[in-house]
């Protein structure tokens, strides 16, 4: 009888582990992988943004220190030096930024030049301040 007893209740064992782990394995890891697949985006996301904005702010820096001050200065700042300035910034910037946030944007972005004028302009006019 004590047997039987115990053969049914570890089968109920059994069954209620299996019942758990199955609980666990379909709902609860796919949730696991959801909230750190949402991490690691969001830390990409971070990563780029940062490196984006030092990037940009540097090349920024550069094109005034290397073409528009002396253009200015000389006053030939005009509406064609203005792109020149432009481009330049945008070159640097596209030759600076690693393959992970070209990547990143390329995947994420509507078009990386775009988002990169974004950039660019906020930091021509945190520069006038």
């Amino acid at each position: 009888m004590n047997d039987t007893l115990n053969t049914i209740l570890t089968q109920v064992i059994e069954i209620v582990i299996a019942t758990l782990t199955t609980v666990v394995v379909s709902v609860w890891l796919p949730k696991l992988r959801d909230y750190i697949t949402s991490k690691i985006e969001n830390e990409k996301f971070k990563a780029a943004i940062s490196e984006i904005e030092t990037v940009v702010s540097t090349s920024v820096q550069y094109v005034n220190q290397t073409l528009v001050d002396d253009l200015k200065k000389n006053n030939k700042w005009d509406a064609a030096s203005q792109k020149e300035a432009f481009e330049l910034a945008l070159k640097t910037v596209m030759e600076n930024l690693s393959t992970e946030t070209k990547s990143y944007l390329a995947v994420n972005s509507d078009n990386i030049v775009n988002t990169l004028t974004k950039y660019i302009e906020a930091a021509v006019n945190k520069e006038k301040k």
